[in-house]
């Protein structure tokens, strides 16, 4: 630690000497700020389900400070405001709403520039990304086919080569961010035995929706990460217990469940899991991120969609397994427990 005492030894006046010295260690300073200072550098913010809602998709970035909505259409200036801050959306950005396609448009810019500000921003594969590649369009809505100028542009948007298609099949179905796992619907623990790993799931997912000419190419290479993610079943990742379907994490305080939670996060060295998929209503509470386990889950979509008439929200981490439920609309903040 530094001493804030003046050294005689250096031939000067105390108070020349205290200056010399604050002057000299002025970096190391602000370094011992910084390093005890985590939770503040340390932020991450997850957004659940926003089906097709740009404009609260939008308020929600705005009122966590991540963006300057002023600057929506401002190409020359850059929108995202976080800094370092992680932003996380936990999938399904599509389909119920109208405006899917700004949404994704969004998130692509605030990629780029949340990156260049030392941040970063991480989409989440959802089961209505999934739907949408395997061309599943039952909840396109009339105002979507709208917006990208027509069902043509859409399915071209939307094809494996399309500027859209493209990048969705990039999203990875799981993220650990500090000491909090992310996912859609939930990791089952099924998938992480034989010593598998989050990476692993993630490559399984990413072949899973993969164009066939890549794995055509890659299928004869000998490749070891696709011999290894092979034995995870594109079949069982994509299915209605995968990581994008399972409902299994939305059982009430169920001690089965909150035990395999339990090892899920053990594995992976995490404290907290964060999932949305499942809308959480309660007849007194109305639309609310709900603990479990002990605030070790966290229910965190509250229908944001005006399709689904429910509330905004999204949560705050800080790094150090500490969150806040934010409702920007109600003007309410609440801490789930830890236990």
């Amino acid at each position: 630690p530094l001493r804030w005492t003046a050294n005689t030894s250096l031939g000067m006046a105390p108070s020349r000497a205290m200056a010399w010295v604050s002057r000299r260690h002025l970096p190391l300073l602000f370094w011992c700020i910084w390093a005890s200072w985590p939770s503040a550098l340390a932020r991450t913010v997850s957004v659940p389900d926003l089906h097709g809602d740009f404009e609260r998709g939008v308020l929600i970035l705005e009122h966590a400070g991540l963006i300057d909505s002023a600057r929506l259409r401002d190409e020359e200036n850059p929108l995202w405001i976080g800094g370092t801050t992680s932003l996380v959306q936990t999938g399904d950005m599509v389909d119920r709403g109208d405006h899917g396609k700004e949404l994704y448009l969004l998130f692509q810019r605030l990629q780029k520039e949340a990156k260049a500000a030392g941040g970063q921003v991480i989409n989440l594969l959802g089961n209505h990304e999934l739907m949408n590649i395997q061309e599943d369009l039952r909840y396109v809505s009339d105002g979507d086919y709208a917006d990208f100028g027509g069902p043509v542009a859409r399915e071209e948007a939307w094809a494996e080569h399309g500027w859209l298609g493209s990048w969705v099949r990039t999203f990875p179905a799981v993220a650990k961010v500090d000491n909090v796992l992310f996912s859609h619907a939930g990791l089952p623990l099924k998938f992480l035995e034989g010593h598998h790993t989050l990476k692993d799931i993630n490559d399984g997912m990413a072949m899973a929706v993969a164009p066939n000419s890549f794995l055509e190419t890659h299928s004869h290479t000998g490749d070891k990460a696709l011999a290894k993610t092979s034995s995870l079943s594109s079949q069982e990742l994509m299915s209605d217990g995968g990581p994008l379907w399972t409902r299994f994490y939305a059982k009430r305080g169920d001690p089965v469940m909150c035990r395999a939670l339990d090892e899920v996060l053990d594995l992976v060295g995490a404290k907290r899991m964060v999932v949305g998929h499942t809308i959480q209503f309660s007849p007194g509470g109305g639309f609310r991120v709900r603990p479990d386990c002990g605030g070790r889950l966290l229910l965190a979509d509250t229908a944001v969609s005006r399709a689904y008439k429910g509330n905004p929200s999204y949560v705050e981490h800080d790094g150090q397994g500490g969150a806040v439920a934010v409702y920007p609309l109600m003007n309410l903040r609440q801490a789930p427990p830890l236990g």
